[in-house]
């Protein structure tokens, strides 16, 4: 990221985000959130649209960034919140599962259900 910032004229610079990638502007708007010192960090699909490397690199600093923080995330890629410490799996509108995602794993659970299909 540091790279791309200098290529761009560096931090003084006035930043023309469409000269982003879509995992450099998630990254960008993750470190907006780690500067504002936010106790709740809603993440709407924070992974969706970009390569597997930046979704890593995501996911890495989400967890060492936001310790103690409430995470509140969309996401559909499952290994997006399986080290998260709950989820909420939606179905018709509702809330039909709250667990620990390995704990749901480990169930006949929709969570379950859904990792397989994705995993498979």
């Amino acid at each position: 990221m540091k790279d791309a910032v200098e290529k761009l004229g560096g931090l003084d610079s006035i930043l023309d985000v469409e000269r982003l990638s879509q995992g450099q502007r998630q990254l960008l708007c993750l470190a907006r959130a780690i500067l504002a010192n936010k106790k709740i960090i809603f993440l709407d699909e924070a992974s969706s649209n970009v390569d597997a490397k930046s979704e890593q690199l995501i996911r890495q600093v989400v967890q060492e960034e936001f310790v103690g923080c409430t995470v509140i995330a969309i996401a559909h890629r499952l290994g997006a919140v399986v080290d998260f410490d709950r989820v909420a799996v939606m179905g018709g509108g509702r809330v039909i599962e709250w667990d620990n995602p390995r704990e749901l794993l480990k169930k006949e659970s929709e969570f379950k259900r859904l990792w397989d299909l994705s995993s498979g």
